[in-house]
């Protein structure tokens, strides 16, 4: 008889046999992740598992959980194992689904168990956020550990007391507080969790067992939290969010629309503020964390800001980037104020009577210029020009937003030494085919009077 067959009885002997038990039909499961799956079929099955070895994670009340080093379950009712015990044996109960989390429904007489080993550490498994977010149910009822978890705003619901987390890669979960831990915890503070993933009506949960399960971080916030602010907007929830900063400038600010920017990242705040351009501030605005067509903006009012200025009309620097490096992330620029060279105007058009975008290219890359602020501006095609502006993406389109009319104009046309091998005659050109007044630095197409076309480089 071949191994292969071998396996397959035994398979079915061990975990598919159907047998008779106090006149129930009972399934012989053999694994948590078969029983799993039953719990899935959510048609409360009976089912009696058999272990060799199983930890219990925690005990309290009607909860209990166990694992087996790669998958957890809760058993649900009552339960005569503690926390800390290793057990072989039989459980039998109801395999069930309760809004979304496997649970296998037991009572005292469900345990037929032999103790390994008491008072053995639980330990938790290290996941990212963004494994959670993608696969929740691979960790269901394992006791996991997140890191840098962000709290942001609690809450409350049938006097069961919720508190909700935003993960700074941008996934956000509820942290469960089930068993009534007490805890002290500070808004925008960051902490190390560890709990049970539970999935509740799609909602993912972390239940926390224990109060040492819940510790704050010392995460130096830097200059301010607008990358975790970006991260938080991009999830397209509206949530309620407090940035906080040691030294922003407040680089435009017109009517409804404030930038402003740490050095490193930039951020719209949109609505009514006191803030003008130029000033230099430190402090705190509250308000919804959003994202609008594409760009992240953090929806604010007048009462929104607890502020101090620390300095008035300060220079606005802007960031020098290349069309490649637009091209290639131009999330990586949003609501930051950035210059492109070499800008060749190719089309306009208008979208409605007071919004006029301008088609652009720059080393054949497209974007639109939006003159969002009605700017008073003379173009002339085919020219090469300099861009400064506000970045944003909308519907997948990238746009530099002008903010005054001074922030494009044409490239200097600085004059150069002709090299010896180049007759003066020569017409040059860009890869894309856009004529050159002169050569530019790089890779150039050299049309020559007989009509005959050559790359050089100057």
């Amino acid at each position: 008889m071949t191994k292969r067959l071998l396996f397959v009885i035994s398979f079915l002997f061990s975990t598919l046999a159907i047998i008779a038990e106090n006149g129930n039909s009972v399934s012989i499961i053999t694994s948590l992740a078969d029983l799993e799956d039953i719990c899935y079929s959510d048609k409360n099955a009976t089912c009696s598992l058999k272990f060799t070895n199983m930890l219990v994670v925690y005990k309290a009340d009607n909860h209990t959980y166990i694992s087996d080093g790669q998958r957890g379950m809760m058993l649900f009712g009552a339960s005569p194992l503690v926390t800390g015990q290793r057990i072989s044996g039989s459980i039998t109960g109801s395999a069930s689904l309760y809004h979304g989390t496997p649970e296998l429904q037991v009572s005292d007489e469900s345990f037929h168990i032999t103790i390994i080993s008491e008072n053995n550490d639980a330990p938790s498994k290290k996941v990212s956020a963004f494994a959670l977010s993608l696969n929740p149910r691979k960790y269901v009822n394992q006791y996991i550990e997140v890191e840098n978890a962000l709290f942001q705003t609690p809450y409350t619901i049938n006097d069961i007391f919720r508190t909700t987390f935003f993960y700074s890669g941008g996934y956000h979960f509820e942290l469960f507080n089930l068993y009534n831990n007490s805890w002290n915890i500070d808004i925008n503070a960051h902490y190390q969790l560890r709990g049970i993933i539970a999935i509740y009506d799609n909602k993912v949960q972390l239940t926390i067992l224990k109060s040492l399960d819940l510790q704050e971080k010392d995460k130096k916030m830097g200059n301010s939290n607008i990358g975790e602010l970006e991260d938080i907007c991009y999830m397209n929830a509206k949530i309620p969010y407090t940035l906080f900063f040691n030294d922003v400038l407040v680089v435009y600010k017109s009517v409804n629309h404030t930038y402003i920017s740490d050095g490193q990242r930039g951020m719209m705040l949109f609505g009514a503020s006191p803030l003008s351009t130029g000033q230099r501030i430190s402090g705190s605005i509250t308000g919804s964390a959003s994202l609008y067509y594409g760009t992240p903006e953090l929806q604010v009012n007048e009462e929104s800001f607890n502020i101090t200025i620390n300095s008035d009309n300060n220079n606005v620097p802007c960031k020098k980037i290349s069309a490649f490096a637009l091209a290639s992330n131009p999330r990586k620029y949003a609501n930051q104020y950035v210059e492109l060279d070499n800008s060749i105007f190719t089309e306009s058009y208008t979208s409605n009577k007071t919004f006029r975008s301008l088609s652009f290219s720059a080393d054949n890359y497209q974007f639109l210029l939006f003159n969002l602020y009605n700017n008073k501006m003379d173009i002339v095609a085919n020219k090469p020009y300099v861009i400064r502006g506000v970045l944003a993406v909308y519907e997948n389109d990238v746009q530099l937003t002008l903010l005054k009319g001074t922030d494009l104009f044409l490239s200097e046309e600085t004059s150069i030494t002709v090299p010896k091998n180049q007759n003066i005659n020569e017409e040059n050109y860009t890869l894309s085919g856009c004529r050159l007044d002169y050569p530019k630095k790089g890779l150039n197409i050299i049309k020559k009077q007989d009509g005959t076309v050559q790359k050089r480089v100057m």
